[in-house]
């Protein structure tokens, strides 16, 4: 899926104050595009040079793909 990578790079925005609407709306929408989003986000969530708030939304995000896949 190409939307992937720069759907990931939106979490990136995500922080403890910052876009709700990326913070809620990426995830969710991660998690529908299903098993090509998920060595990404496993990537993403590993990554330890992301902010925190940007990891906790890409764990929300393998939660979602969980749940729907």
């Amino acid at each position: 899926e190409p939307a992937i990578v720069p759907l990931l790079g939106l979490l990136g925005r995500v922080a403890g104050d910052g876009d709700e609407w990326v913070q809620v709306e990426v995830p969710m929408v991660l998690g529908r595009l299903g098993r090509p989003a998920l060595e990404p986000m496993t990537n993403f969530l590993s990554d330890p040079t992301r902010n925190e708030w940007a990891r906790i939304a890409a764990a929300d995000a393998l939660s979602e793909l969980g749940q729907r896949h």
